[in-house]
């Protein structure tokens, strides 16, 4: 229908029409302000139910013991990190297994070292095996790079080259094995030196404590002896005098 006839008015578009009353949709960046406002919200003060008590404070009794717990913790720290460095070293210097002397030897042959004449081809595992088995697994390691690298060639026992045999083999693991030795010994006594003393006095000093004791004792009984002795006889040379 036109909307220049008389009588008609014209519809009026979405924006002129009057909302619906209904609940009202609260806007996201007020949500978001009092979201803020609720995070930077200092804290209450306390409330009636607690006015008056007083407040829970820390004896002087715990302070002191958190103190001394503060003072020891860091030893406490240091000793545990020496026990699990010792625990560390003492793994590297176990004997090196079967495995590891397989590992070695086919490394060097890796590297285009030859094995040295005169041992069967059958026994060659074995018989180093049996060369290393009490040479620490870290000296065999040790050993076996340099040899590969030709750190060795000062050692007239060492042909460059050729694969040493079992017994150089391992005069030159245990060789490299001291410093690892070394290090295990400083920090044993390293942590000796961090444990507390033992209070306990040993059996010659406690002996010699109570020698002293006794003496001192014997000294007293006789003193007090001499003293009443001659107590007793000045009350009797009073009374002879009366």
């Amino acid at each position: 229908m036109p909307a220049d006839q008389p009588g008609l008015a014209a519809p009026k578009s979405r924006a002129d029409q009057p909302r619906r009353a209904g609940p009202e949709t609260p806007d996201r960046r007020d949500e978001g302000l009092a979201s803020r406002r609720r995070r930077t919200r200092p804290p209450l003060p306390a409330t009636s139910g607690n006015a008056g008590k007083p407040l829970k404070t820390k004896s002087k009794e715990t302070e002191t013991m958190t103190l001394l717990e503060m003072m020891t913790l860091p030893a406490q720290a240091r000793l545990s990190t020496l026990s699990r460095e010792i625990t560390a070293l003492t793994e590297r210097l176990a004997p090196a297994s079967e495995a590891a002397v397989l590992r070695s030897l086919d490394a060097m042959q890796t590297a285009g070292m030859t094995m040295p004449q005169g041992i069967e081809p059958k026994k060659i595992l074995a018989v180093y095996h049996y060369a290393l088995s009490s040479v620490p697994g870290c000296g065999l390691a040790a050993a076996t790079q340099k040899l590969i690298r030709g750190d060795y060639a000062a050692n007239g026992n060492v042909l460059l080259g050729t694969i040493p045999k079992p017994p150089v083999l391992a005069a030159l693991a245990k060789a490299e094995a001291l410093s690892v030795r070394a290090e295990l010994a400083r920090k044993r006594e390293t942590i000796t030196a961090l444990k507390p003393r033992d209070a306990a006095r040993s059996e010659a000093s406690r002996a010699r404590v109570r020698a002293r004791l006794e003496a001192f004792r014997r000294t007293h009984a006789a003193a007090k002896a001499a003293t009443q002795n001659v107590g007793t006889f000045a009350t009797r040379e009073i009374h002879h005098a009366a």
